[in-house]
């Protein structure tokens, strides 16, 4: 009955003490973008700030975030820190004068032998091997 005891005990702290530390692994880039002096939406653990996208479409929640933390703001992707832009001119200069500095874009589970062939879904230096037909 002892031993039974005081194997329960010892799962039990194990559990109870692994906890505190599973839950700084999964917030601890939370800060990210606060480092940078951006502004955003509070991130979940294991969901980032994707949990508002449950309870509004994606083009309302993204309307009432610029006009909240303005036209560039910083956001997550579960732990992924991600930046969001809406100002036209800043669009501009990184899809064409910047273009080579924001390789490795998002990514798919996934793999498409057609619908990858573009020039935001190429990583690293695939993206200068692509042409137009």
């Amino acid at each position: 009955m002892l031993f039974d005891l005081s194997i329960w005990l010892i799962s039990w702290i194990t559990v109870l003490s692994a906890l505190p530390l599973i839950y700084w692994r999964m917030t601890q880039n939370f800060n990210y973008w606060r480092k940078r002096g951006l502004n955003g939406p509070k991130p979940y653990p294991r969901v980032g700030t994707n949990i508002y996208h449950f309870f509004k479409p994606m083009t309302f929640v993204d309307v009432q975030r610029f006009k909240v933390f303005g036209k560039v703001y910083g956001l997550f992707n579960g732990t992924k820190p991600v930046l969001s832009i809406a100002n036209p001119a800043l669009i501009q200069q990184i899809m064409v004068k910047d273009f080579h500095l924001f390789s490795d874009r998002k990514t798919r589970p996934y793999q498409h032998p057609v619908l990858f062939k573009n020039v935001f879904h190429a990583s690293g230096d695939d993206w200068k091997r692509l042409r137009t037909i």
